[in-house]
This record gives C-alpha cells, sequence and structure tokens, in this order.
C-alpha cells in the first residue's frame, strides 16, 4: 500500500467515523488513536474553504445527519458531477493539509 493510498484511507476513515463508535471499542489505545485521528481530521476540515468545508460537512455529516452527493447537489441546485469534483478536491485538500503537517 502507497502513503498516498494509507492517507486517502485515513481520511475517508476518520471522517466517517466521525459519528460512529470504533470497532474496537474496548481497546483504550486504539480509542485513543482514533480519537486523535478524528481530531486531526476534523482541525484540517476547519482550514479547507467555506464551500469546501459545508460539503464535506455535509456529506460525512459533521455536526448534521450525513447526505448523499446527490442530495446535496439537489440542495445547491448544482450538477451532480460538480459536486461531486468539488468533493474530490475537498479530499484532496485535506489529504494535503495532513501531510504538510505530519512533516
Amino acid at each position: 500500500m502507497t502513503g498516498k493510498t494509507w492517507l486517502w484511507q485515513e481520511v475517508e476513515v476518520s471522517l466517517r467515523g466521525l459519528g460512529s463508535k470504533d470497532a474496537d471499542d474496548e481497546n483504550p489505545e486504539l480509542m485513543l488513536l482514533a480519537a486523535e485521528r478524528r481530531a486531526l481530521v476534523l482541525e484540517a476540515v476547519r482550514y479547507l474553504a467555506p464551500d469546501r468545508r459545508e460539503l464535506v460537512s455535509r456529506v460525512f455529516g459533521i455536526n448534521r445527519p450525513a447526505q448523499s452527493v446527490r442530495s446535496v447537489a439537489e440542495t445547491w441546485g448544482a450538477p451532480k458531477n460538480r459536486v461531486d469534483r468539488m468533493l474530490v478536491h475537498a479530499l484532496a485538500d485535506l489529504r494535503l493539509m495532513l501531510v504538510e503537517r505530519g512533516r
């Protein structure tokens, strides 16, 4: 697994896990690592451009129920493919921020 693939998976797991419990809730060390990972991702989300932050918050259910990309596109009156591209760019921004902080 490449570093980029690992980082992509870490961002996805962290975002999807913001409102859910981890599989290994009985292991304090794993719980701490998961909490730290989520905190880093949430902090990075705060620094996204406002429209990208809003999109990530809607799709991954940060402080609200999660919505599908199609639902967000309908709400915004935008084509789904444009919202899909915007999400790809937002996740790329998050990965870049997390890589920069890891140096």
